[in-house]
């Protein structure tokens, strides 16, 4: 190089966004599912089994 090359930058703690939900079956609002139904959700990233907490609305 025949002049300086000056580059600025600072470093600092990643910004780790939430998961969120992109896809569920059954759909929200689906009426008239069965009791037997499978349900599953697609999350937006890679998901750890053991961090999810199952929760039961009004409970």
């Amino acid at each position: 190089m025949t002049t300086d090359y000056i580059w600025i930058f600072t470093t600092g703690a990643m910004v780790d966004t939430p998961p969120t939900v992109s896809a569920t079956s059954p759909v929200n609002g689906a009426t008239g599912v069965l009791v037997n139904s499978v349900i599953t959700a697609t999350f937006s990233e890679a998901m750890n089994a053991g961090s999810i907490t199952p929760a039961i609305p009004g409970k």
